[in-house]
């Protein structure tokens, strides 16, 4: 995947992600993975579908939020 923008807001117990196209600056994909600290839930969706994953994340906390999320966006 080339020429995006990934824009990332990371707050106290949930993240929340767009990814665009940089030319056309329409979104490609969105999510969020809430309840981060406990049990997180990532929650992808894309322009074509509005639930492309859904899935409990294995471990709580940031450094799991982010390789998960990086790691399917690759």
């Amino acid at each position: 995947m080339h020429d995006v923008i990934l824009v990332i807001n990371a707050g106290s117990s949930s993240i929340k992600f767009s990814l665009f196209s940089f030319t056309e600056l329409t979104p490609i994909y969105s999510g969020k993975i809430e309840n981060l600290l406990e049990k997180p839930f990532l929650t992808m969706m894309s322009s074509r579908q509005p639930f492309l994953l859904q899935e409990f994340l294995p471990s709580p906390g940031y450094q799991h939020a982010f390789g998960r999320l990086f790691q399917w966006l690759e």
